[in-house]
């Protein structure tokens, strides 16, 4: 397993980042560094579950195994869904190297009035270019929690 970190500083509040990075309305916005129509499914707490939709290939569903409001998310991916959210049983090698893949977030304050966010990915080293878009996606989220009033 190799572990990234992609941060970025928003000078925005904590709980404003936190609030939108969880929020289903706004994921697509900054999700789509990943392609074209990402939607999120989430139940946002201690044991729930997110799931990270394309609408073509399916995606991946992760539980939540610690949740602290403004402050951490951390997250263990378990499955492999189609388009329409049903779990894929019978996974190729690809899918299988994933399943275990850790996400999580951290939320600071930068000493500045705003937040920095860490994302830590713990993850098969066959994933590392495709989670670089991460420099992208945090672009986006900054744009959206700065433009917030």
């Amino acid at each position: 397993m190799k572990t990234c970190t992609y941060s970025i500083n928003i000078q925005k509040p904590q709980d404003v980042v936190f609030s939108i990075l969880t929020d289903p309305e706004h994921y697509p916005a900054w999700g789509n560094a990943w392609g074209e129509g990402m939607r999120m499914l989430a139940d946002w707490r201690e044991g729930g579950t997110v799931t990270f939709l394309d609408p073509l290939q399916g995606g991946t569903r992760a539980v939540i195994e610690e949740w602290v409001p403004d402050q951490l998310i951390r997250t263990r991916h378990t499955a492999m869904v189609t388009p329409e959210n049903d779990v894929i049983d019978a996974m190729d090698d690809e899918m299988r190297k994933w399943i275990g893949s850790q996400e999580n977030y951290r939320f600071s304050p930068d000493g500045n009035g705003g937040t920095l966010l860490e994302v830590e990915m713990l993850m098969d080293e066959a994933f590392e270019e495709m989670m670089a878009a991460w420099t992208i996606a945090l672009q986006q989220l900054k744009g959206l929690c700065e433009a917030k009033v």
